[in-house]
């Protein structure tokens, strides 16, 4: 098996993976995660066929290949749009690159394939940098503008490789022996693999697109939403120990845990435990050292705080002083009742 193959299916491996992550996005406002699950599917069919081609089970692949390069240049522009102008319906007209490659392929006017794909890349290119350039104050969370232009800046790799792919096939080298078509491979292969780690560790540069806000007139979270939620986040706070978590535990990784929104962690905190998500960590905390104190047989204040999950012996006391009214030693003395 060639390198180009190989570097071929992994990548069609890993875009189908992402794809399915995004297509199957329980994202409040889904439409972005949906575009861009569209445009992962149409790399990993790319990548598919490319292997189908390179190793000669199918060489007419090829031609399917080309179809549906015509069409990741609309994919991107409307997953562009959803994100700076949501609500926006992508043109019909947008078809017209595919069918323009349709119709060069059934009249075998074979020349015109790597132009149009090229033309449509670079047209489509400079089309989403004007929408990010126009669109600047657009409502979009920061970390999706950062990610849009991260794409925008990357774009252009892919156009660079097309155009030396042909030139080398138009110099008579043949494609699996490409030079450019394998440097394209790994560097795609590559981003592939960053994207689908930050997906799954679920980093701001790709969560924003399941954080995104409910569209005005639809219902948020009730309030037996936030009990449920609240619920599952007590549990999995006793079961993981995770008021002890050090480094502690931040609303974000704790959503990370329960697959929801941070966004919807905090208000399920807010609204039914009627503090914040630190705080609330601090009460269980203050909970466990309570029953500590009153353990048989008694054990040190230092092993207290710390089992308890306090980081620092004067976080201990501040904490416990505000739930309790009472110092830890104060408790400790008192009467069992306290």
């Amino acid at each position: 098996m060639s390198f180009l193959v190989i570097c071929f299916s992994v990548s069609a491996v890993m875009c189908a993976i992402i794809a399915t992550g995004f297509l199957s996005s329980r994202a409040l406002n889904p439409s972005c995660a949906r575009w861009l699950g569209c445009n992962y599917s149409l790399f990993a069919v790319q990548t598919a066929l490319g292997v189908l081609v390179f190793t000669n089970v199918w060489p007419e692949a090829a031609f399917v290949r080309a179809q549906c390069a015509m069409l990741l240049g609309p994919a991107l522009y409307a997953y562009f749009a959803s994100v700076l102008r949501p609500g926006l319906t992508p043109s019909l007209w947008h078809l017209a690159p595919a069918l323009a490659m349709f119709a060069a392929l059934i009249t075998h006017w074979g020349v015109a394939i790597d132009p149009l794909i090229i033309a449509s890349f670079s047209a489509y290119w400079l089309t989403v940098l004007w929408q990010l350039l126009a669109h600047r104050a657009a409502p979009a969370p920061s970390a999706a503008k950062r990610w849009l232009w991260i794409l925008v800046l990357f774009l252009p790799i892919n156009i660079v490789v097309e155009t030396a792919t042909s030139l080398e096939i138009k110099w008579g080298t043949p494609p699996e022996q490409s030079i450019a078509l394998h440097i394209g491979s790994v560097v795609f292969m590559l981003f592939h693999t960053v994207t689908l780690l930050f997906m799954v560790a679920r980093v701001p540069l790709i969560e924003w697109m399941h954080e995104l806000k409910l569209p005005s007139g639809r219902p948020a979270m009730t309030i037996d939403d936030k009990r449920q939620l609240f619920a599952r986040w007590q549990i999995l706070v006793e079961e993981r120990s995770l008021y002890k978590a050090d480094p502690a535990i931040t609303v974000s990784r704790a959503a990370r845990l329960l697959s929801v929104p941070a966004r919807q962690l905090s208000q399920a905190v807010n609204g039914v435990h009627g503090a914040s998500f630190s705080q609330y960590l601090n009460d269980v905390r203050v909970d466990k050292a309570k029953a500590l104190l009153k353990g048989q047989p008694p054990i040190g204040m230092t092993e207290v705080y710390l089992e308890a999950g306090f980081g620092t012996k004067s976080q201990f006391h501040r904490e416990f002083s505000r739930v309790t009214g009472l110092t830890p030693s104060a408790y400790r003395d008192g009467p069992e009742n306290s």
